[in-house]
């Protein structure tokens, strides 16, 4: 009989490059017993937690797919027991199917927010690896009552405890006449922004900081290290644990940089849920009081206040004096040095591993030191949790019948071209090639006209941008005027200026067509979208889509992209206007990786059109689909002009004058 393993679902590789890989191997020490299952490499590989170290790339394929190959990874092995840490998508993908391939207790533990402030992991997935966890953990109280909130489903606290309690290392500054104050720094700034936001407020605070860790090394950080002391930062890299505490416990306080939690606040998700394993880490070394960086209500802020450690500061001079202040007044220090001390018995945990596998056995959470600690119990839930929306079920969007009235939500069932549109096309009796003979963007040409009939029933006047006539030309109806410009090179060149080429009609004789209207019922095209690749380039023609089409008006364009094992591609213009015209809820790279009835160009079209130009094998190259992207022009905005609201003000006050009607003739 095989031994029987413990199965470790996580990100990348679990080692001490990262916080969630320290984490872990506080936890579970080497990780004797563990699979390690892995869906990224980002450190070489290099993992010495766990026997054995399995890797599934699976962010670009379908759920059956992925499924599969967990089968085969796993096969002759016993999972006795799961543990998930999702990042990514296809974590949460993993270990619903991994719990559904061995029947293994599974315990779900959530260190980052990646769906409820950072909604890159969709409500369905979340909602799905919850109700399939047997245990659910969450890092702080807020991550906790959020996900509780939005999902319905408990979700527990284990907080970052440390492995045992230490004997504290007592903080033994003192002011210095004339010196600026200097504190300690540990921790990561996460963005650029973020990071010239500290800069600015250390240079006219006058506060210096000594930077500990691998946060300096981030690559988003502008200038270099010596750059930085110009700005007051000196940075002083890694220590050994020892040397690290007893460094700190020489300066005033010690900050821990979090967010601002307002319109400035770039990674709001990490400042409202995210507990920085920093700050038990310090609570349980020494007694130097803490300074959180950023809101009193981030995660990190409440921490501080409930245990009454230390303070927050918002990212303004005033506010950062103050605080500076509070913290180097004798009495107040010495307190916060008392609470320092009567906290932290209960951050730290003996066999903080063990502790998960006996609540996942009983499937609530067994008796813990931190349960008692005033930092978990002493405030209530945040108020910003009741305005959390409920996770929303998948919308699976279904093509409407051909009877129905179709609407504009329906254009979202198009938004990936799935195999049974071909049917429709056909059953509308469409002169569509054979599903395993038709070039792609042929395809995606009559999607664009039977979609184009149906959102358009009265007919109107129509752009169509390709410089070759579509292959429907003689299939329009009489209601449907079809234009395109006359010169589309000359066009581009010119930054798709709105009269740079006369828009002639397309099928009609130009004698007997209408002119062209200044603005377009509809602006559509098939394929021709993925040329407008630079971002002035998609500026200027959201500009002509703005300004060329009629309120209310329909934008429909179809486009090719490419699903392959590593990658999904299309053009830019296809994120960038969704982004720039804010198209609400149209289905994403995860509804085409769950789509059962997904289209995807045959080989024997690929050989035919597109292998002599790609030079690559059809299985090598992926899968080319078809995509769309809809919606109506929006009302022009009207810009506030206060001389001309006073006019029209002055106006209403004003008596209308009543003209005397002109004596009769007799």
């Amino acid at each position: 009989m095989s031994a029987a393993y413990d199965l470790l679902i996580t990100a990348n590789e679990t080692n001490h490059h990262h916080g969630v890989g320290i984490f872990l191997q506080r936890l579970f020490g080497t990780g004797p017993g563990f699979i390690c299952l892995r869906s990224t490499t980002m450190y070489g590989g290099q993992e010495p937690f766990g026997d054995e170290h399995l890797e599934l790339k699976s962010r670009f394929m379908n759920t059956t797919e992925t499924e599969a190959r967990l089968k085969t990874l796993l096969a002759g092995r016993t999972i006795r027991r799961i543990l998930c840490v999702p990042y990514y998508r296809s974590e949460f993908v993993h270990a619903i199917a991994v719990k559904k391939l061995t029947g293994a207790p599974l315990c779900t533990y959530l260190m980052d927010d990646q769906n409820v402030f950072a909604p890159h992991v969709a409500d369905h997935w979340v909602a799905e690896l919850l109700k399939n966890s047997d245990l659910c953990l969450g890092i702080s109280p807020e991550l906790c009552a959020a996900y509780s909130h939005k999902f319905g489903r408990p979700v527990h606290l284990l907080p970052p405890v440390l492995e045992k309690q230490e004997l504290l290392t007592p903080c033994y500054w003192q002011p210095v006449t004339g010196e600026p104050i200097r504190a300690a720094m540990i921790g990561n700034i996460w963005t650029a922004s973020r990071f010239q936001q500290l800069r600015k407020l250390l240079r006219d605070s006058g506060l210096h900081i000594d930077w500990y860790g691998n946060g300096p090394q981030a690559a988003w950080l502008p200038d270099s290290p010596e750059a930085w002391e110009s700005d007051n930062i000196r940075c002083l890299g890694h220590l050994p644990e020892e040397d690290l505490v007893a460094s700190l416990a020489s300066y005033p306080f010690i900050i821990v940089p979090s967010g601002s939690l307002d319109k400035d606040d770039d990674n709001i998700a990490f400042s409202r849920l995210s507990l920085p394993s920093r700050l038990l880490f310090l609570h349980g070394r020494t007694d130097t009081p803490v300074l959180v960086l950023g809101s009193p209500e981030t995660a990190a802020g409440r921490f501080v206040t409930a245990l009454k450690t230390g303070v927050s500061a918002r990212y303004e001079q005033s506010d950062l004096r103050k605080k500076l202040h509070t913290l180097t007044t004798p009495r107040i220090r010495q307190e916060m040095r008392r609470n320092v001390r009567a906290a932290a018995g209960k951050l730290s945990m003996e066999n903080a591993g063990e502790w998960i596998w006996q609540s996942l056995a009983a499937k609530q959470p067994v008796p813990a030191p931190f349960h008692d600690s005033p930092a978990f119990t002493s405030h209530g839930t945040p108020a910003w949790i009741g305005r959390i929306t409920p996770a929303r079920p998948r919308n699976t969007h279904p093509t409407p019948p051909a009877a129905e009235t179709f609407q504009d939500d329906h254009l979202r069932a198009f938004a990936h071209i799935r195999a049974s549109h071909w049917k429709l096309l056909t059953d509308s009796g469409l002169p569509v090639p054979a599903s395993d003979q038709i070039e792609l963007t042929q395809l995606l040409q009559w999607i664009v006209f039977y979609l184009l009939k149906r959102a358009l029933p009265a007919g109107g006047k129509i752009l169509y941008l390709d410089p070759h006539p579509p292959l429907w030309l003689a299939q329009l109806p009489s209601s449907i005027v079809c234009y395109s410009p006359a010169d589309i090179g000359r066009w581009i060149k010119s930054g798709f200026a709105l009269d740079a080429v006369p828009m002639h009609p397309l099928g009609i004789e130009k004698n007997a067509a209408p002119a062209a209207p200044e603005k377009f019922d509809a602006i559509v095209s098939a394929g021709w979208l993925n040329q407008v690749t630079t971002p002035v380039a998609m500026e200027e023609i959201a500009a002509f889509f703005a300004a060329r089409t009629v309120t209310h008006g329909l934008h429909l364009h179809a486009c090719p992209g490419v699903l392959n094992r590593d990658y999904f591609w299309t053009g830019p213009a296809h994120d960038y206007l969704q982004k720039r015209f804010r198209i609400q809820d149209w289905p994403v790279i995860d509804d085409i990786l769950n789509e059962q009835d997904l289209y995807a160009m045959s080989e024997r079209a690929y050989d035919s059109y597109w292998r002599a130009s790609t030079g690559k094998p059809y299985a090598e190259f992926g899968q080319a689909i078809g995509l769309t992207l809809a919606w109506r022009q929006a009302p022009a905005r009207t810009t506030w002009n206060p001389a001309a609201s006073l006019r029209r003000w002055w106006g209403a006050l004003r008596p209308t004058p009543v003209a005397a009607h002109a004596p009769g003739v007799s």
